[in-house]
């Protein structure tokens, strides 16, 4: 009976489709400028 090998070759990680990263980030600058707005819309508005 043959060895089994223990660490098989792994084979190479495919990258990540195009244009995923600028998605990402996108969507972080997005959320961030919606945070500020909200927390600016909150600031002006009168409290009760």
């Amino acid at each position: 009976m043959p060895a089994i090998e223990p660490f098989a070759p792994r084979r190479q990680d495919e990258p990540p489709p195009r244009g995923v990263r600028w998605r990402f980030a996108l969507a972080a600058v997005i959320t961030v400028i919606l945070m500020f707005a909200s927390i600016a819309l909150l600031a002006w508005l009168p409290l009760f």
